[in-house]
């Protein structure tokens, strides 16, 4: 079994709402709880000492990776300053992102707040995205121009001033020469005695956090990425009370009320409702009124209802929510969870980016989960239609690998991890042994975009 949570504040229960700073942020740290989980099952079983040798040596392998990883990225900075070719720049593409994957995983397990974390978080995060997309362009024959190199430099010149630091920082802890605060404080571990700590360290390295360039490409994390809502953007403001009149048609009858609001690049409002199996929230967006998000604290039991009777559930769910011409685009069980993944279509083309996710408890048939989010950022953004340059048996000869088999295809428009969208025929195809998957091919040249297997899609 499962159960929903949610936090202590509003802003704890609906992410999305977040500043983009913030969301980068949460998506860097979600090992911390797990480590934090880890560290109390420790101290009550295994007693203070232990618990602080165990928490010690945890800190100062994290210190070893954050430098190990860091190292590595500026080095592969520093070739990117010379790189020329698709060749060179996928491979030097490569170890960047898994460097700077490997440091914000070290970097969230050290004894730090989140928010102290903010910018060399979002600088790992940047990175990363930087070189995946970089990386996708070089797959496509492009290599890296005159503005990459200098972008290289740019970036490496914040590197080179984080390797000599953290090194000095792990070499003092190693020696001892540094202590750390960490959990050793709830522990009553702290001496009065003067000690430099390895936390305050950090925070002062960060207090003078060299300043990052402002990256342009084809990414999320881009300088003119754009996080406006579009959905929402042009509608009439709504009033709080007719914001709750559109939350109140999702909470069954329950009593409704309002908790807050909230600004940033989606601005909502917020009500909840004490039901027996546990507290509904609802955001509802300040333009227009349309519902973002909707959660129910919920554990899931024995599931007794079909998969159809679900689907039906969530669709009813939706059109009380308002939205329209959505259709299925893929389905997820999971812990007796149903989640459906629902994209809007116009009758020429389906957009995957324009998504609603719907999850329902199979116990029960009842919707526990809704967000639109996806939905409310992208629909709307102006694609122009447009036939296509291949036809899909085109298309399929040049994507589709011998022996796998075509089931069926369609047109529709597939924005992938880096926020770039492309016109795609879509197949869904079986190998030799049964296995599905599909294989999206750009449908101007034939080239292929994504594959999605299993549980994908």
């Amino acid at each position: 079994m499962k159960t929903h949570l949610f936090g202590n504040t509003i802003a704890e229960r609906c992410v999305f709402a977040m500043n983009h700073k913030v969301k980068v942020l949460l998506t860097s740290y979600g090992a911390a709880a797990i480590f934090v989980a880890a560290g109390l099952i420790f101290t009550a079983t295994g007693g203070a000492e232990g618990y602080r040798l165990s928490q010690d040596n945890e800190y100062r392998r994290a210190m070893a990776q954050l430098v190990s990883s860091v190292s590595q990225a500026d080095a592969a900075l520093e070739k990117g300053q010379y790189a020329s070719g698709a060749g060179m720049t996928g491979q030097l593409c490569a170890e960047l992102m898994g460097a700077a994957q490997s440091a914000s995983t070290a970097l969230s397990i050290l004894p730090l707040e989140t928010y102290a974390l903010e910018e060399v978080a979002g600088f790992l995060s940047q990175l990363e995205e930087y070189a995946r997309v970089k990386g996708a362009q070089a797959c496509d024959g492009t290599g890296f121009d005159d503005a990459d190199r200098k972008v290289s430099a740019q970036l490496r010149a914040v590197t080179s001033q984080l390797v000599p630091a953290l090194g000095e920082m792990y070499t003092q802890l190693s020696e001892g020469a540094l202590s750390i605060r960490g959990w050793n404080q709830q522990s009553g571990l702290v001496t009065d005695e003067p000690e430099t700590y390895l936390e305050d360290e950090i925070l002062a390295l960060l207090a003078d956090f060299p300043e990052t360039p402002e990256l342009v490409y084809a990414g999320k994390l881009s300088s003119d990425y754009d996080s406006s809502y579009t959905s929402v953007s042009r509608l009439k403001e709504v009033t709080e009370e007719e914001a709750q009149t559109v939350a109140e048609k999702l909470m069954d009858g329950a009593a409704v009320e309002a908790v807050g609001a909230s600004e940033g690049d989606l601005p909502c409002y917020y009500f909840t409702a004490e039901t027996e199996e546990g507290t509904q929230t609802v955001a509802v967006t300040r333009q227009g009124g349309v519902p973002a998000v909707y959660l129910q604290e919920y554990t899931v039991g024995e599931v007794a209802v079909s998969e159809e009777e679900a689907r039906q559930a969530a669709e009813t769910f939706l059109t009380n929510a308002g939205f329209e011409n959505l259709r299925e685009e893929s389905s997820y069980e999971e812990f007796g969870e149903l989640e459906v993944i629902y994209a809007y279509a116009d009758g020429q083309a389906s957009y995957l980016a324009d998504a609603v996710r719907v999850t329902v408890a199979m116990d029960t048939g009842k919707v526990i989960a809704m967000d639109a989010s996806e939905y409310l950022h992208n629909h709307g953004r102006s694609t122009a239609v447009k036939a296509p340059d291949l036809t899909a048996d085109e298309a399929a000869e040049k994507a589709i690998p011998e022996g796998i088999r075509v089931q069926s295809h369609e047109l529709t428009w597939f924005t992938g991890k880096t926020g770039q969208t492309t016109m795609c025929w879509k197949f869904t195809c079986l190998d030799e042994r049964g296995d599905s998957c599909v294989i999206y091919a750009d449908a101007d040249s034939g080239v292929q975009v994504e594959i999605r297997t299993g549980e994908q899609y």
